[in-house]
């Protein structure tokens, strides 16, 4: 008896931690969509604003990005260091850090410009992984389970 409720434990356990490690593919993909939310809001703000960008980033709240700290450091330090905190694929974090380097430092017009291009690129990132997500996060909670389930059976 001790051992079959041992198993229990063990499949459980594997089955949280890979519900936790779903969770964080869901957070990624929120936090995605936090950063073209902000891209769209930069690009309002810097086309009919004068706006200095420490105001620019205070007027700005999302609730995926205020969860990981985005947004206090981005209003702290700004949009590079901010990159820092997020969760996302490395393609959309380089896109994302290309455009923060050059925030900022273009006259009105080529930043729009390259908002638009960094918008666009977190964009079809954002529809390329989405279809895939929950498919992803049933897939990781499964095999956690089947791993656990794997591990009793082999202790038992």
């Amino acid at each position: 008896m001790k051992s079959v409720i041992g198993a229990g434990i063990i499949v459980l356990a594997c089955y949280a931690a890979g519900s936790a490690a779903a969770a964080g593919e869901l957070q990624s993909q929120a936090q995605l969509c936090g950063l073209i939310r902000l891209l769209e809001y930069l690009k309002i703000r810097i086309s009919f604003t004068r706006d200095t960008l420490p105001d620019i980033y205070a007027g700005f709240s999302d609730t995926a990005l205020d969860d990981c700290g985005f947004t206090e450091e981005l209003r702290k330090r700004g949009l590079s260091s901010a990159l820092s905190t997020l969760s996302i694929d490395r393609e959309a974090a380089s896109a994302a850090a290309e455009f923060a380097m050059t925030l900022g430092r273009l006259d009105s017009q080529s930043q729009g410009a390259k908002l638009d291009a960094a918008a666009e690129l977190l964009r079809a990132r954002r529809d390329a992984v989405s279809g895939t997500v929950a498919d992803r996060c049933r897939s990781i909670k499964a095999l956690s389970a089947l791993a656990g389930a794997m591990i009793a059976i082999l202790l038992l």
